[in-house]
């Protein structure tokens, strides 16, 4: 009857240990995708994230986010594994979460490198550029506006 106690109690800890293995995945894939979420925010640069989120305006900020996420995503598939019996799908889709964690892996080793390599400012320099050519394209137009409307008024004026 020890042996038998002993036998269900191992039962319901190895049970009980799957269920908060399962938890766990749940809850790091749920941060995944928040963190995917932050990031796709940053990559579009929407103004008023990254006025909140000052540290994704850098290249190393967002160079470190992605490989947190990269990290994030390569541990979960890792630690899911492809066990015998497993269906074609599970081993393609374990193949394709390798490959977007590698991939992001990547891609974060280069906003790092960027980062170091201060790039963050020659992008910042290039927008002021293009944000001041803007400028005085507008102010070029509306001077040409305003050039119009008293040619028109001399004209009216000549006339008389």
């Amino acid at each position: 009857m020890d042996d038998l106690e002993k036998g269900d109690k191992g039962s319901q800890s190895s049970t009980a240990d799957k269920g908060a293995q399962a938890l766990t995945q749940q809850v790091l894939r749920l941060y995944g995708v928040g963190f995917a979420m932050i990031l796709v925010c940053a990559e579009l640069e929407w103004e008023r994230f990254l006025v909140t989120f000052k540290v994704l305006d850098g290249f190393l900020g967002r160079g470190l986010l992605q490989a947190f996420e990269a990290l994030l995503t390569l541990e979960l598939t890792l630690q899911h594994g492809v066990k015998e019996g497993t269906t074609d799908f599970d081993k393609s889709l374990q193949l394709y979460r390798t490959v977007a964690g590698v991939s992001l892996l990547v891609c974060s080793a280069f906003y790092i490198i960027g980062g170091i390599l201060c790039f963050g400012r020659i992008r910042k320099a290039r927008y002021k550029r293009e944000a001041e050519r803007l400028r005085v394209q507008e102010d070029l137009a509306e001077t040409e506006r305003k050039r119009n409307e008293l040619r028109g008024l001399l004209a009216m004026y000549s006339n008389e």
